[in-house]
């Protein structure tokens, strides 16, 4: 509130006096409340501290007295930098003294000047104004100070944890150590890991919602950040998150919750990525390996089938020659037999020479296969 629209407590048991002292404040465009002893000052102060800018207080009053008030107004944490003007008949340097050690900020004689009365009553609201100023940035200062302390110690945990993660075996226990460390920041999320040939969905409950599902899904070309309501999605290459209460009354930890979980998802991407090149290396090691076995399967086919090509055509030979004797055939018709056969037996060894390269054709693509899966012969 402008310090011009505070108003003046006015605290005295004789009302010949407060309508004096109000008559002159509002004469100088001050407004003004009337307690007539120390206890209705304090309700009303209590109900009004946001309002009253100055207590004008006589010392001597029955009940609680002036210093007794202005101790209790000096002791109190709502009201302890509100300003205190006694207006007494005494004088003395004992009193003044014993009003200074009350907590009052300023003494003045009864009968009042006019002059003099606004002019402490306007230095004392400038310093009020002053003080508050102050207070406002002393506050704001903690509070960037607490802040900046906050961060640090939750910017210590993000770097402890994108180092450690880099240790993980596997996706359950990069998920696990995700999730406890977001529990510290009191915030509860979805992890949905892209893996080679499938996908992840797990938090720290257990339980994954098939919506929850659908929406990380939905919002996955929606950029970086997703923000709807309280919750935010964040989306990586290798992986999504759905925080589901940001702070949305807090501006402040709202963009700092941000900031974290943008540096949490560096360290998770580098490591998921890792873990998806190991699966696809052994994925391709494993089909290598598969195939290396094929081939060699093949080969030692075709060799058995070679072999049994060649004694197949020897028995034909030797059949070839036996029933020509038998059947007592002559010269001519056992030529033409043999030659048949002869003709048989060059395609036949055409054949077989052709799996020869075949058959050596294999054997290096096997010893390559050794190669690249780091075997030796």
């Amino acid at each position: 509130m402008p310090q011009s629209k505070l108003k003046i407590l006015l605290v005295d048991d004789d009302p010949v006096l407060i309508d004096l002292h109000s008559a002159i404040l509002e004469k100088n465009d001050y407004s003004t409340l009337v307690a007539e002893n120390g206890e209705r000052a304090i309700q009303m102060l209590e109900n009004f501290h946001e309002n009253i800018g100055v207590v004008l207080s006589d010392v001597r009053m029955p009940g609680m007295d002036g210093y007794e008030l202005c101790q209790w107004i000096k002791g109190n944490e709502i009201t302890r930098n509100m300003p205190v003007i006694f207006v007494s008949a005494l004088t003395s340097l004992e009193e003044k003294m014993q009003g200074y050690a009350a907590g009052a900020d300023d003494y003045i004689t009864k009968p009042v000047v006019e002059n003099e009365l606004c002019k402490k009553i306007s230095v004392l609201l400038e310093i009020k104004q002053k003080q508050s100023l102050l207070n406002e940035q002393a506050a704001e200062s903690r509070n960037m100070a607490m802040q900046a302390m906050t961060f640090s110690s939750e910017l210590g945990q993000v770097i402890e944890f994108n180092k450690n993660v880099l240790d993980a075996a596997d996706y359950a226990e990069i998920a696990k150590r995700y999730f406890d460390l977001v529990a510290g920041f009191n915030l509860v999320s979805i992890l949905k890991i892209y893996a080679p040939g499938q996908v992840m969905n797990m938090s720290d409950s257990g339980i994954v919602s098939p919506l929850e599902v659908n929406v990380l899904e939905l919002a996955r070309d929606k950029g970086r950040f997703f923000d709807f309501g309280a919750r935010t999605i964040v989306n990586y290459s290798t992986f999504s998150l759905l925080v589901k209460n940001m702070p949305l009354g807090d501006e402040t930890k709202y963009g700092r919750i941000k900031d974290i979980l943008a540096m949490l998802g560096n360290g998770l991407e580098a490591k998921i990525h890792q873990l998806n090149n190991e699966m696809i290396i052994e994925q391709k090691y494993s089909m290598i390996v598969s195939m290396k076995e094929s081939i060699k399967n093949i080969e030692t086919l075709f060799s058995d089938m070679q072999k049994d090509n060649i004694s197949a055509i020897e028995d034909m030979n030797e059949q070839v020659r036996e029933a020509i004797l038998v059947m007592g055939l002559t010269e001519d018709q056992g030529e033409d037999i043999q030659q048949i056969t002869k003709t048989c037996l060059e395609r036949s060894n055409k054949a077989f020479y052709k799996g020869v390269d075949i058959e050596y054709n294999l054997k290096n693509i096997y010893q390559q296969f050794n190669v690249a899966i780091g075997v030796k012969n």
